[in-house]
């Protein structure tokens, strides 16, 4: 159960990473101020927000797992 936990954890943040350093890419090679910058960086700090609920959630659901307190700490 807790490989399961681990794997499925670190598959979800291993696309959330790629997403996220693809966007901040973009974002090196843009203006700052304009809207598609903007717009990006919103996608950022979303993705961040996902990933912080989604660590919360499975804390919530698996508190006793050695996985759960050792991605939450």
């Amino acid at each position: 159960f807790e490989n399961k936990l681990y794997f499925e954890n670190l598959k979800y943040q291993v696309a959330v990473e790629k997403k996220f350093s693809e966007n901040a890419t973009k974002l090196q090679k843009m203006q700052p101020n304009t809207p598609g910058f903007e717009q990006l960086r919103q996608e950022q700090m979303a993705l961040l927000d996902e990933r912080d609920a989604k660590v919360f959630e499975m804390n919530k659901k698996y508190p006793a797992s050695f996985v759960s307190r050792f991605i939450y700490a």
